[in-house]
């Protein structure tokens, strides 16, 4: 939803004019040629379409120490994997600790959209459990998901 007033003392007939033409916004295509920004939150990340992906990290109690213990690996994306309703909540309380681009995965696309909302960067995707064309394109619409 959008909102639109007129600048203080404009009169409002020339902001109704300009909206009556106004045909609405359209997304830019993303660039797959050469690299990806996939930003976690608190830093851009700029990667390869071809990155390499860490072993299935679980969200779970024990996230913080999955996370610690990850941060010796070479890989540019952390690969998070839900399996419920409490992983999402591991997730939103150990935010803080992802420093690497993330890849969420999920087995529903309701749980993987839990996930996509608590996260607060902009999530991969690289089709560990496929999901249907129509959802991939909504969750890159509404959450800006990359797929891979």
């Amino acid at each position: 939803m959008e909102l639109f007033a007129p600048a203080p003392g404009e009169p409002e007939e020339g902001l109704r004019e300009a909206l009556a033409g106004w045909g609405g916004w359209r997304g830019a295509e993303r660039d797959h040629d050469d690299v990806l920004l996939v930003p976690d939150g608190r830093d851009a990340h700029f990667i390869a379409p071809t990155v390499d992906v860490s072993d299935e990290i679980v969200c779970d109690h024990r996230l913080y120490e999955s996370l610690l213990e990850a941060e010796d690996e070479e890989a540019a994306v952390l690969k998070l994997v839900l399996e419920d309703e409490e992983g999402v909540q591991d997730l939103e309380d150990d935010l803080y600790m992802l420093a690497r681009p993330v890849c969420l995965c999920a087995e529903t696309p309701e749980l993987l959209e839990k996930a996509l909302r608590a996260f607060y960067g902009i999530a991969v995707y690289d089709g560990t459990w496929e999901l249907e064309p129509e959802i991939l394109r909504y969750f890159e619409q509404k959450y800006g998901l990359i797929c891979l």
